[in-house]
């Protein structure tokens, strides 16, 4: 009589728990190098953007953005807000990433990148919007929040907060103050 067979279940197992833990491991690594791969091309063009701002090029600022935001603004109006923020709040001093999102397709994709930044004058949360169109990465939006810019959009007859950038008063019609 044959002895018998020692079962090799352990085996299997340990196997197939080793074959899970590396392709989780390899889809660890691909999304961490994606993650890096997107902060490599789309932190430098948020920064010089940034950088044409707090040296009060708003003009170089604006032939940087892309064509979704020049559609919705002209270089008058980008031009009114951008330097009424940076008179507000000065200079960016400091940054430290708060969120990071990306969507990199072939040729296209979107992107958002927020701060928590320090001006000369207090903190803000700084959102920048991203489109790739053709490979190259473009500002489409630029979003600044502190409560040091409530007053810019509040209006200084009624005393109205408005949500948006407007030169009158959405409410009554008073011409803003800045």
């Amino acid at each position: 009589m044959a002895p018998p067979r020692k079962s090799r279940l352990w085996l299997w197992l340990l196997l197939a728990g080793g074959g899970f833990f590396f392709l989780i491991l390899v889809c660890a690594g691909g999304f961490g190098w994606l993650l890096i791969k997107g902060h490599a091309e789309i932190e430098p063009i948020a920064e010089a953007f940034q950088a044409k701002v707090d040296a009060a090029d708003y003009s170089g600022a604006y032939q940087s953005i892309g064509p979704e935001w020049k559609a919705v603004d002209s270089e008058e109006k980008f031009t009114s807000f951008e330097s009424s923020v940076r008179k507000q709040l000065g200079v960016m001093l400091s940054k430290s990433t708060a969120s990071f999102n990306v969507q990199d397709g072939v040729g296209q994709g979107s992107a958002t990148i927020t701060y928590n930044a320090n001006y000369e004058k207090g903190p803000a949360s700084v959102t920048y919007t991203l489109s790739k169109r053709g490979g190259a990465w473009l500002v489409i939006g630029h979003n600044v929040d502190s409560p040091l810019l409530t007053q810019l959009v509040t209006c200084p007859k009624c005393g109205h907060v408005a949500n948006v950038w407007s030169d009158f008063c959405g409410e009554c019609g008073a011409k803003m103050d800045r």
